[in-house]
């Protein structure tokens, strides 16, 4: 019996050190929506949610009735930055919300779904202030980039095992870089 308290005193002790795990594909989450993302992104074999239509639209004639979902993913990246003439350097603390929402449609009497959904795929960016130049003064780096897909879906039920799905992704993305701004020859900011 002692032993099993031992046991269990060691798990609850793993247990209260354990940290939340942080992933990305990149600029990208592993998955959207609180379900995936408890599956580690698993959304293409197992696409029984609205934010499934992202990944794998045929999952979606699987539901039955209305659906919506409303999702809030936050990026915090921890970045560091080392050259030549910086020591390792911590960037600025930024969050990046990545919003996402989906609606399907589909019923018993049809054995077509539909839906639409608005989620924001990725996005990052980076700012270093104080950095040493090889010109010798101190400027800034700044980088941001994002990405979004509006996501109008369309599934059809052959049977309970198998279907097919269509989605049109309409995306967005833009970038910003700057890259010593106050050192730049072409920067007319400093230009008398």
């Amino acid at each position: 019996m002692k032993s099993a308290h031992r046991l269990a005193l060691a798990g609850l002790a793993l247990a209260a050190l354990a940290s939340a795990a942080h992933a990305t594909n990149g600029l990208y989450l592993t998955g959207y929506g609180a379900e995936v993302m408890g599956r580690a992104g698993a959304s293409i074999a197992i696409s029984d949610r609205t934010l499934g239509l992202n990944a794998n639209p045929a999952g979606i004639a699987q539901l039955q009735g209305d659906h919506f979902t409303a999702s809030l993913a936050v990026m915090a990246p921890s970045l560091e930055f080392e050259n030549m003439v910086n020591g390792p350097t911590d960037a600025e603390s930024r969050y990046f919300p990545l919003p996402a929402f989906a609606w399907v449609r589909s019923g018993k009497e049809t054995p077509w779904a539909w839906g639409v959904g608005f989620i924001a795929q990725g996005g990052m960016g980076a700012t270093f202030d104080d950095l040493n130049t090889f010109f010798g003064t101190q400027d800034q780096s700044y980088t941001q980039v994002r990405f979004m897909t509006l996501s109008p879906t369309v599934a059809y039920s052959f049977s309970e095992d198998s279907a097919i799905g269509a989605t049109f992704n309409l995306g967005y993305a833009d970038a910003a870089f700057r890259l010593f701004p106050s050192t730049s020859f072409f920067n007319t900011q400093n230009r008398r």
